[in-house]
């Protein structure tokens, strides 16, 4: 504004100039004319000029720290500095919490919750060392299976093992392998870990309730055990505890008679790698009915063969309906196993050749006269000559006929 003002006063003094050269008496007046009116502007038309504003200095930190560190140098030279405290005095009191319920994933879980942000929604069973519960994400909406240890018969053993199963199976990768989701510790200091929650039956309840499988079936149940078995063998594991009760037969997606294959607390590493076992190498786990005999003798060098072992007592128990030795006793049950021949399927149900002595050859006494691995076992199942394979569509006719979801299957196909 008081650059303009200027501007103008200049122009009516040069004015003034010429119209003095020309009309001295005219010029004269005229150049009183502006000195009056110039003053008077500089006191009271332009007034005071509005002051600049104050120019800050540049920070340095844009050039030296990235965006986000730059953007909190800035805000926090702009907060108040923290009040002063002496050492005598009292330290201020802790700002109330705008909300009592903690944020999501927060430590502090209130019991109604349950564990992390899962939401229980039933006790699907439980027993002395441990819960199984059904829970709901809370922020995914996704239906699960929590399991958690507790109790007083808990030692470090059972934490280990039961870290360890969950550690080995969130690396698996094989789809008829359960899928864990999840792992954590409870408010209790006891561990748990959240995994794939599956509609389905496990082997030991179809066979109970609906008695023997035709050969067809059994080949494509077993090839799934076995292919979840590879990757484990593939990488050192074993199982240890391969039984009907741990293979779940289930409606997976869009497929019918899809196999997962379960639990497992008692996998430990093969020969060389024997050392990362949980259980000392004397002691005997697995389930009497299903175990090999190298296992049963406290053999330090169980491999994936002792699997396969369990693998062919599973067929058996799979077309026969029966266990492969019928004893009450565990200990004699063991005894047959270690000395007893095993018998032949072909003896109680009528079934392909090939499929009789491929099972009898995977319950052989020593290791190496039974297929030496998962994947060979596979492949000698698929090879067998059937009149027809087992197809999805008898899947889906007998899951529909046997157990029946409403709202959960399809259709029967027209």
């Amino acid at each position: 504004m008081e650059k303009t003002w200027l501007v103008i006063i200049a122009v009516l003094a040069f004015l003034a100039g010429i119209a003095a050269l020309w009309l001295p008496i005219a010029g004269t007046a005229l150049s009183l004319t502006i000195a009056v009116t110039s003053v008077y502007l500089l006191l009271h038309g332009a007034g005071t000029p509005a002051a600049a504003p104050p120019v800050e200095k540049a920070l340095p930190v844009e050039k030296t720290l990235p965006r986000d560190a730059a953007t909190s140098r800035v805000r926090a030279s702009s907060e108040p500095a923290p009040p002063k405290v002496s050492p005598s005095s009292p330290p201020p009191a802790a700002k109330a919490p705008a909300h009592s319920s903690p944020p999501p994933g927060s430590s502090s879980i209130p019991p109604a919750l349950g564990l992390s942000s899962y939401e229980r929604l039933d006790k699907l069973a439980e027993g002395a060392m441990g819960e199984l519960w059904l829970v709901r994400h809370t922020g995914l909406g996704r239906i699960a299976a929590l399991k958690e240890i507790r109790g007083t018969e808990v030692n470090d053993e059972d934490v280990g093992r039961f870290t360890r199963e969950a550690q080995v199976l969130s690396n698996l990768r094989c789809p008829h392998t359960i899928q864990v989701y999840d792992y954590g510790i409870g408010p209790s200091g006891f561990p748990f870990y959240v995994m794939e929650h599956l509609e389905g039956i496990n082997l030991q309840q179809l066979i109970d309730k609906h008695g023997p499988m035709p050969a067809p079936r059994a080949i494509h149940v077993l090839r799934q055990v076995c292919l979840s078995l590879q990757e484990a063998h593939d990488v050192g594991l074993v199982h240890r505890d391969i039984k009907p009760a741990n293979i779940m037969l289930c409606h997976y997606g869009s497929a019918w008679d899809f196999v997962k294959l379960l639990d497992f607390g008692l996998v430990k590493r093969d020969r060389q790698q024997d050392t990362a076992s949980l259980t000392r190498p004397a002691v005997v786990l697995g389930t009497p009915a299903y175990v090999a005999p190298e296992s049963l003798r406290g053999s330090k060098y169980v491999d994936g063969r002792a699997d396969l072992y369990a693998v062919g007592a599973v067929g058996y128990f799979l077309l026969t309906g029966r266990l492969l030795f019928n004893h009450d006793q565990p200990v004699a049950m063991a005894k047959a196993h270690l000395l007893e021949p095993a018998p032949r399927a072909s003896a109680r149900v009528e079934l392909p050749g090939e499929l009789d002595d491929l099972l009898y050859q995977c319950l052989e006494k020593e290791p190496q006269a039974r297929p030496q691995s998962a994947r060979e076992l596979c492949e000698r199942l698929e090879q067998v000559p059937l009149d027809s394979a087992w197809s999805q569509a008898q899947a889906e006719e007998w899951w529909l006929k046997t157990r029946p979801r409403k709202g959960r299957t399809r259709r029967p196909t027209q």
